[in-house]
This record gives structure tokens, C-alpha cells and sequence, in this order.
């Protein structure tokens, strides 16, 4: 363990956006390397007080990164019960994603809030002995008030 620092920024043009971000941990005696991601999206008003937000992107992972989380050692391939293969995973694109957020403003302070996701796992990340599915949906509910 220890603690995460990051970054993010944000630029809108209309109904188009874009976004980035990084972190990296910055206590804890091991190199967990960084992560950076991009998003770009489009937020279209369906609706009085509905709007939509298509957004798609991609995450990068350093080498320290991907080492530390879908690499195999010899050590753990002689350990595995699973019987994994070594395999040593290099930097690059981890993931690549969409999502879609649907929003109605019940009040000038209350929205509720729907969204889902797609994350499919690509290169070194996907090829992992480790990882068992290269897909993973994401969903939720909100409600957020304005004070």
C-alpha cells in the first residue's frame, strides 16, 4: 500500500469534451508505476431536463505497472496452483473502454443519475496468464443534490 497521487484535466467545446488523467503511488517502497488515461465524449440534450453522455477512451500502464500487476515470475509460476505460465508483461494501452450516462434534473438542485460502461482488457494486459476475462461491464445509480 501506500499513497496515490494524481492528476486530471478537462476541456469542453459545445457538447464535445475531452479528458485525461495520471497517477502514480508515491509511498510504499515498491515502483507500482503510473497510469494514464484519456476520454472523449459528447453530452446531447434528448430531452427537457434529460441529457445523454456517450464518452470512449483508453488507459495507459507503465512497465513497472504492468509488471507489477499481470506479470508472472518464475517464482509464482512454480507456486501456482493454477499452474500459470511466466510471462512478462510490457507497458502499453491496458484497456480500452465506453460508456453512457443518462441524466434528468428533477429539480434546479436534484438529478438523478444512470450510467454503464464496456472495459475490454487489449495487449499485454489481455494475454496475461492471470487474467480471466478480458471484459468487465460497470453500472450505477446516483442521486445528486446541489447545496
Amino acid at each position: 500500500g501506500g499513497l496515490v497521487l494524481g492528476a486530471f484535466t478537462s476541456y469542453t467545446a459545445g457538447a464535445f469534451f475531452a479528458e485525461t488523467g495520471f497517477s502514480t503511488q508515491v509511498t510504499g517502497g515498491d515502483d507500482n508505476g503510473y497510469v494514464a488515461d484519456v476520454r472523449f465524449g459528447y453530452t446531447a440534450d434528448i430531452a427537457p431536463r434529460i441529457s445523454l453522455t456517450a464518452g470512449t477512451g483508453l488507459e495507459y500502464a507503465s512497465d513497472a505497472y504492468m509488471d507489477r500487476y499481470f506479470s508472472v515470475t518464475t517464482a509464482q509460476s512454480n507456486n501456482s496452483g493454477e499452474g500459470y505460465d511466466e510471462f512478462d508483461a510490457a507497458g502499453g494501452i491496458k484497456n480500452v473502454s465506453a460508456d453512457l450516462t443518462l441524466e434528468f434534473q428533477a429539480t434546479d438542485r436534484v438529478t438523478l443519475r444512470a450510467n454503464g460502461g464496456y472495459s475490454r482488457l487489449v495487449g499485454d494486459a489481455a494475454n496475461s496468464p492471470i487474467s480471466e476475462s478480458n471484459n468487465q461491464l460497470s453500472g450505477g445509480l446516483g442521486l445528486l443534490i446541489r447545496f
